[in-house]
C-alpha cells in the first residue's frame, strides 16, 4: 500500500509540473530516452521499452525510446541534444559527452552492482592455454567490444601499452558486444578477451556469517582473487556446489544468452570451466544516468525519483528490479546520486580532461 501510494504522488507531482511548466515530456514532445546496443538488439529493446512504459506510469512522462546502433550514435545524439534528451551512457561515452559539451552534461545517478559502485576490466582466455601471466598475452590476437568502450578497450589498452605488451592482431566485435569478443576466444578466432567483470558473491551462508562480524564493510575487495569463492586452483575445477560462490561477470552474461535456444556454448558454470579470468585492470566507476545539457531541472528530479523508486534495492527491491538487474541487460541492483567528481579518477588514470571549476 505504501508503494502504491508513493507511485501515486509522484505521478500526481509529475502530471502537475508538466502541465505548468512546459510541453517536454508530452505525447507530443516526448523526452527521448536512449539506450546502448548490446549483442542481442532486441531482447534489449523489449527491455527498455517496458521500462519506459512503467516510469511513464509512474511520471506522466511520454518518452521516445530509441535503442542506438552503436556507442559513437549513443555519444553523437546526446551531445547535440537540446535539452531533451537522457539515458545510461557507459563510463567512457559520458566522459566523452561532458568533455564535448563543456561539462555541461548532467550525471545524476550512478548505478550498483550487488553493492559495487565500480567494476573492472577482466582478461578472458581459455584455461587450456595455460596462460599464467599477462606477458603470456605477448603476439596474441585481442577480441574486443569496440575502441569506444570503457572496460572492453580504453582502460585495458593502456595498461598493456605500459607493459609493453603488443599483439599479434585485433579483432572488434564491430558491434560494440563485449559477449561478441568472448565468443570470439571461445571459438578460437582470438587468444583472449576483455570486458566488464564484477565480483562474484560467496555462498550464501559465508557471506552471512562475513557480514554477522563487528566492522564488516564488503565481501571482496582490489587486489583480491578474481575468482575467489568459484574456482579450485589445486584440482582445476569449480567448487563443489556447497562452497560455490556465484558469478558475476561476462561469463554469467554468456551463458543466460542462449536460454531460448540458439548456438549454445553452456551455462556460466560451464564457461566458468572453459574461461579463466587472467587478470584484472581497474576499478572503473559504473555506468550513470545522464540528462543532456539544457535537460530541466524539474523533469530531471521527477525522472530520478521514479527510477530510484523502479528500482529500489537488492535488499528492498522496486517494481522494475528485475528488468534493470537482468544480466542481460544492464545488471543493475541498486542506484546512488552522484555528480561529475566521481569521474575525476578514471580521466586522469587515462590522460583524459578533468573540470577545474
Amino acid at each position: 500500500m505504501r508503494r502504491f501510494l508513493a507511485l501515486t504522488l509522484i505521478a500526481v507531482l509529475a502530471l502537475s509540473v508538466i502541465g505548468f511548466a512546459q510541453d517536454l515530456g508530452t505525447r507530443d514532445n516526448p523526452i527521448r530516452w536512449l539506450f546502448v546496443p548490446s549483442q542481442e538488439p532486441q531482447y534489449l529493446e523489449d527491455i527498455a521499452k517496458q521500462i519506459a512504459q512503467e516510469v511513464s506510469d509512474i511520471t506522466g512522462l511520454y518518452f521516445d525510446v530509441r535503442v542506438m546502433i552503436d556507442y559513437q550514435a549513443f555519444i553523437e545524439e546526446f551531445v547535440a541534444a537540446e535539452g531533451d534528451v537522457m539515458g545510461a551512457p557507459t563510463t567512457q561515452q559520458y566522459i566523452t559527452i561532458a568533455d564535448r559539451t563543456d561539462f555541461q552534461a548532467i550525471p545524476r545517478l550512478g548505478s550498483i552492482r550487488y553493492g559495487f559502485p565500480y567494476y573492472y576490466t577482466a582478461i578472458y582466455t581459455l584455461r587450456e592455454y595455460g596462460y599464467t601471466s599477462l606477458y603470456d598475452l605477448q603476439g596474441k590476437i585481442w577480441a574486443y567490444p569496440s575502441e569506444g568502450s570503457t572496460s572492453g578497450y580504453k582502460l585495458p589498452s593502456g595498461y598493456f601499452a605500459d607493459l609493453g605488451i603488443t599483439f599479434g592482431g585485433t579483432l572488434p566485435s564491430g558491434d560494440n558486444s563485449h559477449q561478441r569478443a568472448l565468443i570470439n576466444v571461445l571459438d578460437k578466432q582470438a587468444d583472449f578477451s576483455t570486458g566488464f567483470w564484477n565480483p562474484g558473491q560467496p555462498p550464501a551462508h559465508i557471506l552471512e556469517a562475513m557480514k554477522a562480524q563487528p566492522g564488516f564493510v564488503n565481501y571482496w575487495f582490489d587486489g583480491w582473487d578474481p575468482e575467489l569463492w568459484i574456482w579450485d586452483y589445486w584440482n582445476q575445477a569449480l567448487y563443489p556446489e556447497q562452497i560455490r560462490g556465484t558469478v558475476e561477470d561476462l561469463r554469467e552474461s554468456v551463458g543466460d544468452m542462449y536460454t531460448d535456444g540458439g548456438q549454445a556454448y553452456g551455462d556460466k558454470w560451464a564457461l566458468v570451466d572453459l574461461v579463466q579470468v587472467l587478470g584484472l585492470v581497474g576499478p572503473i566507476p559504473n555506468d550513470c544516468f545522464a540528462f543532456s545539457a539544457g535537460f530541466p531541472q524539474n523533469l530531471q528530479d521527477i525522472v530520478v525519483d521514479a527510477i530510484k523508486l523502479h528500482i529500489g534495492t537488492s535488499e528492498n527491491p522496486g517494481p522494475g528490479w528485475g528488468l534493470w538487474s537482468d544480466t542481460r541487460f544492464y545488471k543493475w541492483t541498486d542506484v546512488q546520486e552522484i555528480d561529475d567528481s566521481i569521474y575525476d579518477v578514471y580521466r586522469r588514470a587515462t590522460g583524459q580532461r578533468v573540470n577545474e571549476d
